[in-house]
């Protein structure tokens, strides 16, 4: 895989086309590309891989872009994932709880906190994961 492609496919799929309608070749793309950017880091990747999720995709590759991202440095992270959980795509936000727990992004709190009252019960029961785990001890 090449970065250059891999980077291009990403900007053509945000986000990546949902269970229903995604090729095997899109989904054999997006899984190999994922291990392409943890053995190659490449901060240009962050945003679009936090973009490419949506509600519509569980092909269980989402959960893979954590290692992605805890092979980049924290302080190229925290602020894409600031703007996923600012973001108005319900994935994204979902997603982005659970990554920062992943890359103990407790200094996000405050942009959190507010998600625990989200229409949706997948991101309110996700931002509540992220409090409840820091107020047990993961905020440092």
């Amino acid at each position: 895989m090449d970065t250059e492609k891999a980077l291009a496919f990403l900007r053509a799929h945000q986000p990546m086309p949902s269970d229903h309608t995604i090729t095997d070749e899109e989904a054999d793309t997006f899984a190999a590309l994922l291990v392409h950017f943890e053995v190659r880091p490449d901060e240009r990747c962050i945003p679009l891989l936090i973009n490419s999720v949506s509600t519509n995709t569980a092909l269980g590759v989402y959960e893979r872009i954590k290692f992605v991202l805890r092979a980049h440095p924290r302080e190229s992270v925290v602020p894409h994932l600031q703007r996923g959980l600012l973001s108005g795509n319900d994935g994204v936000r979902y997603r982005c709880c659970w990554w920062a727990l992943d890359v103990d992004a407790w200094e996000l709190i405050d942009v959190v906190r507010p998600l625990t009252a989200d229409a949706s019960e997948d991101i309110r029961e996700a931002a509540q994961g992220f409090v409840e785990l820091g107020r047990l001890g993961g905020m440092k």
